[in-house]
């Protein structure tokens, strides 16, 4: 019985330790719209300020990882990043999806960058993905400021961005990023582009 104890941790502890060699680092981080000014769009006004970010998950074990970005048959199996943070003590979990009809990651593999990523993304030793994701996190929640007008979500935001962790989900596989590099904070989406 002892032995079965013991190669049952090993087993545990050994695939502990190759999914920790599998790293995810948000590159840049953009958060845009944080002063939505009294003209803009209306739909602006429904989502409230939207994250834009760049990760790059790299594959530092010394076996072949998938990544399973996307499902044909069912949009809920489907790859996402996950937003966590936290704003005067509570708590807030959500996808931050803008599109309701996303059609998937945009990214860079190898040396193509794509519009599309496609359903699976197999990492040897090494490798490395680069995903670009647009989250609206605020839209689901009580932070959303229901009003017209000039709206500064600033101080909203200053108060997020150190309590938030970004998450990478698949049908296989949780990630979480180690650190954040760059943080820019841009009144405009139009000025990011």
């Amino acid at each position: 019985m002892a032995k079965y104890i013991v190669l049952f941790y090993l087993f545990v502890s050994g695939s502990t330790v190759g999914y920790t060699q599998l790293t995810m680092v948000v590159k840049d981080l953009s958060v845009c719209n944080v002063v939505i000014p009294e003209d803009a769009d209306s739909d602006v006004f429904e989502v409230g300020p939207v994250f834009r970010v760049t990760c790059v998950i790299e594959n530092r074990t010394d076996t072949i990882v998938t990544l399973y970005l996307k499902q044909f048959k069912s949009y809920i199996d489907d790859a996402l990043l996950y937003y966590h943070f936290t704003f005067q003590n509570r708590e807030y979990k959500d996808s931050g999806r803008c599109n309701p009809y996303w059609n998937g990651f945009s990214g860079i593999l190898g040396n193509d960058t794509l519009d599309l990523l496609p359903p699976s993304v197999i990492l040897n030793s090494g490798d490395s993905v680069t995903l670009y994701d647009h989250a609206c996190i605020l839209s689901k929640s009580s932070l959303l400021i229901k009003d017209y007008g000039v709206m500064d979500y600033t101080d909203r935001i200053l108060e997020i961005l150190p309590t938030l962790k970004i998450f990478y989900i698949d049908s296989h596989l949780t990630l979480e990023a180690s650190k954040i590099l760059n943080v820019r904070l841009i009144d405009s989406c139009r000025e990011s582009q």
